[in-house]
């Protein structure tokens, strides 16, 4: 092998090391976050088709039914569960909820009034990060939406 032959050899080796290079490591996307880069990356037109395309799982596990059975002092027959003091009788039922900003605007339907375009990022929080962050309301999870600023 020539001199010349080896250095080239090298630089192809060194080449191939570097980053950016063909061995370029995977960066692995976070399930709870979606980025501007991502939406960028994606035709969509709202924040709603963004999430949709993207973690599709995050609007589903908002729609499990949760109910949340309030206490009484009764007993038995007239709407509570014999011995066990709930009134099966009134329950509430929570839904994902969206924050823009730090403000709750409603459930995953306003999202659909978001330009895709402004977004910087999306966060899902779980029902229970939710509940810790926000109270017991939150217990179907929630979407945190940071707009861009202008």
């Amino acid at each position: 092998m020539t001199y010349r032959t080896f250095i080239l050899a090298v630089l192809a080796l060194a080449t191939l090391a570097a980053p950016g290079g063909a061995q370029q490591k995977k960066v692995k996307k976070d399930k709870k976050l979606i980025t501007a880069e991502e939406i960028a990356d994606v035709s969509v037109n709202t924040a709603y088709d963004a999430v949709q395309k993207l973690r599709s799982d995050w609007l589903r596990a908002g729609q499990r039914q949760i109910t949340v059975y309030g206490r009484t002092g009764r007993t038995g027959d007239g709407g509570t569960e014999a011995g066990s003091g709930l009134d099966t009788s009134s329950y509430a039922t929570t839904k994902l909820a969206v924050f823009v900003d730090g403000t709750e605007v409603g459930g995953p339907e306003e999202l659909q009034r978001i330009q895709s375009h402004r977004v910087e990022e999306m966060r899902y929080l779980s029902g229970s990060d939710a509940q810790q962050q926000y109270g017991s309301r939150y217990a179907a999870g929630v979407i945190q939406v940071k707009l861009k600023t202008s």
